[in-house]
């Protein structure tokens, strides 16, 4: 539906077009302050950030969650790549529609989201709430990057937040499949008091944060008045700020729901214990 709207409509299209041209013009400390967290959505970052999530992942002696992690991460950055260069393509609808092979949905974006939710999901107890946030900060800031910078238009990154949150919440309802079909009177039926309710402070906190940056963004958005004029800078710089808004209002809710519907952690102990 977002790909239809927004790529496959000329009402979508001139709306990219107007946030993209104020981005490409952002003379703003925003651009400052997010080309250098854009710029370490790079391999080797991202291969290190997998690293630490699977040493999480094996020191708690979860190799379960490791493959989900990594489900989640491959899953999600294919799947983006085949919307890309297969499912979706690009036609310029309307006037004034800068002519570029499709870009939706963002790599970059989807790469950076996926990362963060696996090192959210895999960290353990005690850091999780702080891990979440700055996951949040670094997927907003090189979302709202891949704009500024004129890599992508905005609804390119929202669709690799939605290919990666259905990958995410796929993977955690399976994994809660799984918990509640194993019985209290094996060694692990038992969930464990220290993970559970961890970080919930946290994913409440992101998810009205959240709610209010997107709310915010919508109103800034519903003032600029239509049809849409395409070379008005204070069009322009409206719909711009709607988007800087509305990007990390959508990261911080994904992370929020994938922190607070995380299955917690089964307690190890004697059969003998639980009878």
């Amino acid at each position: 539906m977002l790909a239809r709207a927004a790529v496959g409509s000329a009402r979508g299209q001139r709306l990219d077009q107007l946030i993209l041209s104020a981005a490409q013009n952002d003379t703003s400390p925003i651009a400052d302050a997010v080309f250098p967290v854009l710029n370490t959505v790079t391999v080797p970052v991202v291969l290190i950030l997998l690293a630490l999530a699977a040493i999480f992942a094996l020191a708690r002696r979860r190799p379960s969650l490791l493959l989900q992690i990594l489900v989640i991460v491959a899953g999600a950055n294919i799947t983006v790549q085949v919307v890309k260069d297969v499912v979706v393509t690009r036609t310029a609808l309307a006037k004034d529609i800068d002519v570029t092979p499709n870009s939706f949905p963002s790599g970059h974006t989807a790469l950076a989201i996926s990362v963060a939710l696996a090192l959210i999901l895999v960290c353990p107890a005690r850091i999780r709430g702080l891990v979440t946030v700055l996951g949040t900060a670094w997927v907003a800031a090189a979302g709202v990057g891949t704009i500024a910078g004129g890599w992508h238009r905005p609804s390119d990154v929202l669709g690799a937040l939605l290919v990666t949150g259905a990958w995410t919440f796929l993977l955690l309802a399976i994994d809660a499949v799984f918990a509640l079909i194993r019985t209290p009177r094996t060694a692990e039926g038992l969930a464990d008091p220290r993970d559970v309710g961890s970080g919930h402070g946290v994913a409440g906190t992101l998810a009205v944060l959240g709610a209010i940056a997107i709310a915010g963004g919508m109103v800034v958005l519903a003032t600029v008045p239509t049809p849409l004029d395409l070379t008005d800078t204070g069009h322009q710089a409206r719909s711009y700020l709607a988007t800087v808004l509305v990007i990390p209002g959508c990261v911080g809710i994904l992370t929020a729901a994938a922190l607070g519907l995380r299955v917690p952690d089964q307690r190890r102990r004697p059969l003998r214990e639980v009878a």
